[in-house]
């Protein structure tokens, strides 16, 4: 398995270029999300990070070709309408807060999100038809690699003190071999009886 993703680098290296714009893009919504969520209520991040479905329908239609119908448009309009009470209210933010810059880094992070998950979709559309497993192995390649710069230049006296997985206590971790668990037990539950 290792060998074939050395191999497909060195065989289509601008496939694996053209992954660093996805990669780039969700990791700028990553820290923009943490930005958005020190100046607002989550509640109202969630609300304004729904904006990503507007965006989605709006590249999807310019980059994919979709074509949408009457009520999608509609749906989309009230979603944008849902979105801009929430952004405009004025019991959001809390003393001490900059709700405005907060709207604006989830508004910027729904935009990230939708251009690269569209990205991702016309990639995996492409004339050579890669299979989603190559792709992602190349996406969480280019992020990891970003994340880890982003990390390093960021200088987070925690994580330069306390390492990188700071904060990671028995139950981070037992909850992750859970999901691994759970994930397992359910695939080969679905195997037997399939």
């Amino acid at each position: 398995m290792a060998m074939s993703l050395v191999i497909d680098m060195f065989q289509f290296p601008q496939e694996w270029g053209v992954m660093w714009l996805p990669a780039l893009l969700f990791t700028f919504q990553a820290n923009l999300l943490y930005s958005g969520y020190q100046k607002l209520a989550a509640g109202i991040v969630q609300i304004i990070y729904q904006s990503r479905i507007v965006f989605i329908a709006l590249f999807s239609v310019w980059l994919l070709k979709r074509r949408l119908i009457l009520y999608h448009w509609l749906a989309v309009m009230m979603l944008v309408l849902g979105v801009m009470c929430a952004v405009w209210t004025d019991t959001f933010g809390a003393p001490g807060r900059s709700p405005m810059g907060g709207a604006l880094a989830v508004l910027l992070a729904g935009l990230c999100t939708a251009f690269g998950s569209i990205h991702f979709e016309k990639m995996l559309k492409d004339k050579r038809k890669s299979s989603l497993w190559l792709r992602s192995i190349q996406l969480v390649f280019c992020r990891g690699v970003l994340s880890t710069i982003w990390v390093v230049l960021e200088a987070d006296v925690r994580v330069i003190d306390e390492g990188l997985f700071y904060g990671f206590d028995q139950t981070v971790w037992g909850g992750i071999v859970w999901q691994v668990v759970a994930q397992r037990a359910s695939w080969a539950h679905w195997r037997f009886w399939a």
